[in-house]
């Protein structure tokens, strides 16, 4: 009779010596495939993209130097379907930055460059063997769309204010890109603009606010600024007086009455442009100087106070 512990031992007579080897080698003999497998693809990709390059210069330099290129279009155009390079549209501003599509710009004129492909180029003379590129520019209701026989388009010139869509096709081969032109600075406009302005003689407040409003319907008005000022000449945008313009001018510092004035203006746009106006003439009057009690401004001057039972009476 066998014990328990003999039979574990005749057991174990069948189980391999070396299982955890034989493993460890057939995980390495994989690796080692997989590796070899993938150099020989890298190798051929590189292989094939070097004779690709190889071949369209060959073709290039045939094509550019055979008296008779007839014989080289279809070698030509078998090769040229093999260019994966899409159309560019390059887009440069006045100071030759290159333009952010979808922003809006004053710096006019910009010039606009469609270029497909970069590497094939074409050489004829009459202009047959050159490949068309279509370029569409939609400004307003009415696209306007232009032919052209080249492989480089350039001198399209932008000036004019507004958003602009442009489209270059060559084949199945598409681009498109959308240029903004805000040349024009704001617009100013006041209310009421000049003319009488009176003055409440207690709190020197101007008994009829003054209102500036800046439109820009293109980038946008980014902010109003103004002075207040007895000169006929207007200050320089650099101007360190500026102040923000947040409410109706109420209040004119430091005006006597029959001085003349002027509210100067400064109205930017959010790409900078700049429009700086200046009202019609201004001139301060002191209400109670001027007006005898239950005239109209004496009214004005009452709903000025909030308080009805106001009353201003002449000193005369």
């Amino acid at each position: 009779m066998k014990t328990p512990n003999e039979g574990r031992k005749r057991k174990s007579l069948f189980k391999p010596k070396n299982e955890k080897g034989s493993v460890t080698l057939f995980v390495l003999i994989a690796m080692l495939f997989l590796l070899t497998v993938g150099l020989i693809i890298f190798i051929t990709n590189v292989n094939s993209d070097t004779a690709q390059r190889k071949d369209r210069k060959k073709i290039q330099e045939e094509y550019n130097n055979s008296a008779n290129s007839a014989n080289l279009d279809n070698t030509y155009n078998e090769q040229e379907a093999k260019v994966t390079d899409k159309i560019q549209i390059v887009i440069k501003d006045s100071e030759g930055n290159l333009y952010k599509g979808e922003n809006w710009t004053n710096k006019i004129p910009l010039t606009v460059e469609v270029i497909w492909p970069n590497e094939i180029k074409k050489n004829a003379t009459d202009g047959t063997n050159t490949k068309e590129i279509k370029v569409a520019i939609l400004h307003g209701l009415t696209p306007t769309t232009t032919t052209y026989k080249d492989n480089q388009i350039a001198n399209i010139n932008l000036v004019d204010d507004g958003t602009y869509n442009i489209f270059a096709q060559v084949n199945d081969n598409k681009a498109q890109v959308t240029v903004k032109i805000d040349a024009t600075a704001p617009t100013v406009t006041y209310s009421p603009n000049g003319g009488n302005t009176y003055i409440n003689p207690t709190t020197r407040k101007l008994l009829e606010p003054i209102e500036i409003t800046a439109q820009d319907p293109l980038s946008g008005v980014n902010k109003i600024e103004y002075i207040a000022s007895k000169s006929t000449t207007a200050p320089a945008a650099s101007d360190a007086n500026w102040l923000n313009y947040t409410k109706a001018i109420d209040e004119i510092p430091n005006a006597q009455d029959g001085e003349t004035w002027y509210i100067y203006t400064k109205a930017t746009d959010n790409v900078g442009n700049i429009e700086i106006a200046k009202s019609n003439q201004i001139t301060i009057i002191d209400a109670r100087a001027k007006f005898a009690a239950g005239s109209d401004v004496n009214i004005k001057m009452k709903q000025l106070a909030g308080n009805s039972s106001a009353s201003y009476t002449s000193s005369d």
